[in-house]
């Protein structure tokens, strides 16, 4: 498994200003729970006395891309907060316009409202109060959250601590009839393919375009500089793209598994990986994909809302899912494949495929680490 995970040109910080909060206390008090950077995936419901403490560390676990974990949240009060961008944490190389980290923001954003539902909390959600933050995202609010008594929980719910972006081969056999049906009625955003001939044709431009990524110089170097090898690079930065486990700890201690390596695309290191990555590609026989009206913040927030909620249903089923969505950036050389996925999927300005992503079946695999909610919040 760790074999199979060499890159994961895929991967997530989290903070959170808080005001009148005892730190100290918190800390303490989740202590158990809160060490190592796989610790969030398994928190106790009892740490925190606060209900939007306690929905946020649910929030937390939400896909974004490269597993920056962009959020930044400020309490306000006693039943709001505010949820800004930690625009270091942005990607300008692969997300020139900060499409996908908003996308990240809406599957935050819909984990939070999860969350607060299960304890009966409807949330109020006010989508970037101060203007739709155009051509990228600035230091204004992303959102403002309040937390009122009233909702009823969403069986979805069960499945946050469960789901994973899946980044491997996936079984020779494609999805049932009625795993179709059951997915298709998560949200009318979404498509599906499974005509083998029409899946070949998506598959390879899936693989040529992770392969033009991979290739270009800028677009590379912004995943290999995220890139976490070994487990103390990961305790010490648990966001990035996690190569962990005593496999990949004792090759980077080698000399052998180096970002320096990994950057040279004449090297052995970096072909080997990147045949191993398209391999990975090779291995599925479907997509899904999210095509919204059009491509606004809020069309944007929109798909992250619906896609973790077809990840989480997705789950339930028993599948696994994996975002390919190389082909749908915006940094130039990408453009050729932009056009052509949206004219392969039937897609016409001003609609836009905002997610593009592997679905098929296949083993459970670990999670990605998370910075704990606790070292996030700042007052």
């Amino acid at each position: 498994m760790q074999r199979r995970r060499f890159i994961q040109l895929l991967g997530s910080g989290v903070v959170v200003y808080a005001a009148n909060l005892n730190l100290d206390a918190i800390a303490q008090e989740g202590e158990k729970n809160l060490r190592g950077p796989y610790q969030a995936w398994k928190m106790s419901n009892d740490v925190y006395d606060d209900p939007r403490l306690r929905a946020l560390s649910y929030a937390i676990l939400a896909p974004n891309p490269h597993n920056r974990q962009p959020w930044e949240v400020r309490l306000i009060g006693d039943d709001s907060l505010e949820i800004t961008c930690d625009l270091t944490r942005r990607l300008p190389a692969t997300d020139p316009f900060d499409r996908q980290i908003t996308i990240g923001f809406g599957c935050f954003l819909e984990l939070l409202r999860l969350a607060g539902a299960e304890e009966g909390f409807e949330l109020d959600i006010e989508e970037f109060p101060a203007g739709n933050a155009q051509p990228r995202l600035s230091s204004d609010p992303v959102a403002r959250v309040r937390f009122r008594q009233g909702a009823n929980s969403d069986p979805l719910f069960t499945q946050i601590r469960n789901r994973r972006s899946t980044k491997i081969a996936y079984e020779d056999r494609r999805l049932t009839h009625s795993d179709i049906a059951n997915l298709t009625a998560v949200s009318p955003l979404v498509g599906f393919m499974q005509d083998p001939l029409q899946i070949d044709t998506l598959r390879q431009l899936t693989i040529q375009a992770f392969d033009l990524e991979s290739r270009t110089p800028y677009t590379l170097k912004e995943s290999i500089d995220l890139m976490r090898i070994g487990d103390p690079a990961i305790a010490q930065n648990p966001d990035g793209i996690d190569l962990g486990g005593p496999q990949f700890t004792q090759l980077h201690e080698a000399g052998i598994l180096t970002h320096e390596r990994l950057l040279d695309i004449d090297s052995p290191v970096f072909e080997r990986n990147l045949s191993a990555q398209l391999d990975i590609l090779r291995a599925t026989q479907g997509y899904v994909w999210l095509v919204t009206p059009g491509n606004s913040r809020h069309d944007q927030l929109r798909a992250g809302r619906d896609y973790v909620r077809l990840n989480l249903a997705a789950t339930a089923f028993g599948l696994l899912m994996h975002p390919t969505s190389q082909a749908l950036q915006e940094f130039d050389e990408m453009k050729g494949f932009y056009q052509e996925v949206h004219k392969m999927l039937g897609v016409e300005q001003p609609q836009r495929i905002q997610m593009l992503a592997r679905i098929g079946y296949g083993p459970q695999v670990d999670p990605s680490p998370r910075w704990p909610l606790e070292t996030r919040l700042i007052v």
